[in-house]
């Protein structure tokens, strides 16, 4: 008797181990790639500030299989998404098993149809586009100027099947216009915080009627007490977020830069979910870069009022080389993060599921005993 118990032990215990083994191991499904498009580069300005993040959700990931079950890919509360804007399938290819959602610069008359295809008819990945009506006046937007491209655009998004996927848009980003600024570095930037607000509006009550699928992203360079007036207002913005991208060595660290400079509580303050449309890292040394994007990790890993994260991967001009996929040392260490954060989209098992499995073993050994 004692024996049989023994070899009873053993073979549960075994079990157990071999389930936590794969569910914490489960490796990526290739995925095939499409060819790329271009994309328009995002500058961030001289900056004051500071962003955070929004109410807490439960951390789960968008899986693999949820991607082939599913007629369509569902932004829903409790998913975390983590992205990188990309220019061309070669960095779709490095990328692809550690992150879920793709992101990238379009226009309103400029748009990057392989990679809208990518995610709103492969459902490869989430969508998250910073949309830019450049060189459009803002007061023209709202009278209405503009409507048949901005329509043709949003039925672009949401022709035949892609009206059931969902994704993001992050409209007209970092627009205010502050006293310190010498100079805008987007057309759509402006001090006329009615102006801006007014187009937001317009644009997107279009989009929801021809785009419903749309989430709408706004998204300052920094969140203070003067880009409150900027705000469309609840009713037209579903998630609120920041341009965090470190051109400064003095700021040694991802939570340096967010919470230091005090931004923080003012973007809480909105009660939206929080995605931070841009982060990047710019230094002459990869060491200190790696460092950094480290530490980005490390806050917003284990920080549950961020749902989402997006890294800045091109290079603008010498103060602004943030691109990181041509750097073996950094692309290897954001591999590494993601994976042991789980953020990916390929986490099969969670760790809720895994202990499941491994009660329900040791139930069905104890059954064994007692029958035998």
């Amino acid at each position: 008797m004692i024996k049989w118990k023994f070899l009873n032990c053993i073979c549960i215990f075994a079990a157990a181990i071999f389930i936590l083994w794969v569910g914490c191991n489960e490796q990526p499904v290739d995925t095939e790639k499409a060819d790329g498009s271009d994309s328009i580069a995002s500058i961030e300005a001289p900056s004051n500030s500071q962003a955070t993040l929004e109410e807490p959700t439960t951390e789960s990931i968008v899986t693999e299989s949820s991607v082939v079950e599913s007629e369509y890919y569902p932004i829903t509360e409790g998913q975390r998404y983590l992205g990188v804007y990309v220019q061309g399938p070669e960095e779709t290819d490095v990328l692809a098993d550690s992150i879920n959602t793709l992101a990238w610069f379009d226009r309103f008359d400029q748009t990057s149809d392989y990679k809208i295809s990518l995610c709103l008819d492969d459902n490869k990945y989430i969508a998250f586009i910073t949309l830019q009506p450049t060189d459009w006046d803002l007061k023209l937007v709202s009278d209405g100027y503009y409507d048949d491209l901005i329509i043709e655009y949003f039925k672009k998004l949401s022709s035949d099947n892609r009206a059931n996927t969902e994704l993001f848009v992050r409209l007209a980003h970092e627009m205010e216009m502050r006293p310190s600024y010498k100079s805008g570095w987007y057309s759509w930037q402006t001090d006329d915080a009615h102006a801006y607000v007014n187009a937001w509006v317009h644009i997107v009550n279009l989009g929801r009627e021809y785009a419903p699928n749309v989430k709408w992203v706004w998204s300052p360079n920094r969140a203070d007490e003067y880009t409150t007036k900027y705000y469309p207002g609840d009713e037209y913005v579903d998630y609120v977020g920041l341009t965090l991208n470190n051109t400064l060595d003095s700021r040694e660290s991802f939570h340096q830069f967010y919470e230091n400079e005090g931004q923080r509580d003012y973007l809480e303050a909105y009660n939206k979910p929080i995605i931070f449309g841009e982060i990047a890292e710019h230094s002459t040394s990869d060491e200190v870069r790696n460092e950094y994007i480290q530490s980005v990790f490390d806050y917003l890993g284990t920080y549950d009022k961020c749902i989402g994260f997006i890294f800045l991967n091109q290079d603008i001009e010498s103060a602004r080389q943030y691109k990181f996929t041509d750097c073996e040392l950094i692309l290897d260490t954001f591999i590494a993060f993601v994976r042991n954060k789980k953020f990916t989209k390929y986490q099969i098992m969670t760790r809720v599921g895994t202990i499941i499995s491994i009660l329900l073993f040791v139930v069905l050994g104890f059954c064994i005993e007692v029958i035998f």
